[in-house]
């Protein structure tokens, strides 16, 4: 199979770009085992809680702001990035892992073992830095940490996992720390609904920083 553009990865990430691929009536595949990874691992799991966290750090920029509370389950979560899989963009993934990319004669091969899946002229990397193998394990260890709150955590990066461990610690009264050099949608980090600039993340003082260029006090 030959095509443009190859995207490796279909997940939260990559989809602002896939459908700016559609829109442009590129010659695309996208290339992933799964879909939404986290997220399809906690429906399979039966695990559902709300994601205490704002709108502009959940929607994508043509998704609808709607304030009315509770925003998101993770389930709800999972199923409207499920519906964005459109028949058009389904016939375009290609549901395989991949293994291996080489570049030969100014084109990529992208390979799923010892079988060549695709040419193509352009290629993307869009699966994100390593996942997270222990998230089960640390819902567990914040589950277990209590509804009372008073204690402190130190989470390093920040991506949509990190946004589960955020919802469930701050909705216990807990404290995070977050600590990261980079944002893994930058789709989310934009304009929202006419603010120029938009929220960079779900924290008020981190707006507030971003928002006015001083530190806002306590912090």
């Amino acid at each position: 199979m030959e095509c443009e553009v190859c995207v490796v990865g279909l997940g939260v990430s990559s989809l602002p770009l896939l459908k700016l691929l559609q829109q442009s009536n590129t010659d695309f595949r996208v290339v992933s085992s799964t879909a939404f990874g986290i997220w399809e691992k906690l429906t399979a799991a039966g695990e559902n809680f709300d994601l205490v966290t704002t709108i502009e750090s959940t929607n994508y920029s043509w998704w609808d702001y709607d304030y009315d509370f509770p925003f998101y389950t993770a389930r709800g979560y999972h199923d409207k990035l499920l519906a964005e899989l459109t028949p058009d963009l389904m016939d375009r993934w290609v549901r395989k892992d991949v293994t291996q990319v080489d570049e030969t004669g100014g084109r990529y091969r992208v390979w799923s073992g010892d079988e060549l899946i695709l040419t193509c002229s352009k290629l993307v990397h869009a699966i994100g830095f390593a996942p997270d193998k222990n998230i089960f394990s640390n819902l567990s260890c914040i589950a277990n940490a209590g509804r009372q709150g008073g204690k402190h955590f130190l989470i390093f990066g920040f991506s949509d996992t990190t946004n589960l461990y955020i919802s469930r610690l701050i909705h216990a009264g807990h404290r995070v720390t977050l600590a990261c050099r980079h944002f893994h949608v930058v789709d989310k980090i934009g304009s929202t609904h006419g603010n120029v600039g938009g929220p960079f993340d779900q924290y008020e003082p981190m707006q507030h920083w971003t928002g006015s260029g001083t530190l806002p006090r306590g912090c």
